[in-house]
């Protein structure tokens, strides 16, 4: 009995025992968390966390809460493409992929700036933006005129020009030239008038052509042109013109707390982003050449 019991005890003290058993125990525990890892990968939980976010998002959108049919519709998409999302990332689709990258920073950028909590400026904090920002409240220069449009559609650029010149002769020959005469050109497909026209609006109407400056630099009451755009050539009258002004700070306020905040948020998020740099060691390792 005692010379078995030495036999226990020598075994027991064998190191390569010691290691097979806790190779064992690794082993087992391994699997334990192996199978839990999998469990958590196979489990989609919708709690009511998840519905509720679903449901907000359905009311942004649709302007009214959904139905329990919309919801459970809403539900099932979401777990669509939550397994969708989850095979993805499996099969490591969001590796090297520059739209997932692109996406996934504008969502972390997003998140930042709306936990950024703005302190409540003081009225003498918005005066000071407004002052160091005055630019950017200027409003913009208008004109009020009408054309006279030719078009090319019959005989081409040179002849349209050509009868633009001769109608402008005619009517800066007259004593008293008419502030409006459509009717000596060609029918237009949009309007002969036009009142507080800022130049975005006459760039997206007449396109990127001469017309557009030289409405806001040729003199008023008199007929000018011909001018080229993107429809034929024109005569224009100019009969007011307003110029580019800043805004006094009470009529531009609500403009100028928005932009403070968007200002403040900006400064904010810099400066968070510097903090967050400083975690990392950048390695400019490439030789490209243009």
């Amino acid at each position: 009995m005692d010379q078995e019991t030495s036999w226990w005890k020598r075994i027991l003290r064998e190191p390569l025992l010691h290691f097979l058993l806790l190779g064992i125990l690794i082993f087992v525990i391994a699997g334990i968390l192996e199978r839990k890892r999998d469990k958590a990968d196979r489990e989609i939980i919708i709690d009511n966390g998840t519905a509720k976010r679903l449901a907000t998002i359905y009311l942004t959108q649709m302007g009214a809460m959904p139905s329990q049919k919309t919801l459970k519709s809403l539900i099932d998409n979401y777990v669509e493409d939550e397994i969708y999302f989850r095979e993805a990332k499996k099969a490591g689709l969001q590796e090297d992929d520059e739209i997932i990258r692109r996406r996934l920073v504008q969502k972390v950028k997003f998140l930042e700036s709306d936990l950024t909590s703005v302190p409540t400026p003081t009225d003498q904090i918005l005066k000071q933006f407004y002052d160091s920002h005055r630019e950017l409240f200027r409003d913009s220069a208008t004109v009020t005129f009408t054309q006279i449009y030719f078009s090319p559609d019959k005989a081409g650029t040179d002849v349209a020009r050509t009868q633009a010149s001769e109608a402008l002769q005619k009517l800066n020959n007259q004593l008293h030239p008419p502030s409006r005469s459509p009717g000596l050109g060609d029918p237009f497909s949009l309007q002969y008038d036009y009142s507080d026209m800022d130049r975005l609006q006459a760039k997206q109407i007449f396109g990127d052509f001469e017309i557009v400056d030289s409405l806001f630099t040729i003199t008023e009451k008199k007929w000018r042109g011909p001018f080229q755009s993107g429809y034929g050539c024109h005569l224009i009258f100019v009969s007011q013109k307003k110029q580019s002004t800043i805004l006094p700070y009470e009529e531009v306020k609500k403009d100028v707390v928005r932009l403070y905040e968007e200002a403040y948020r900006a400064k904010v998020n810099k400066d968070d982003f510097i903090a967050l740099k400083k975690n990392y060691i950048v390695i400019l390792n490439y030789n490209f050449q243009r």
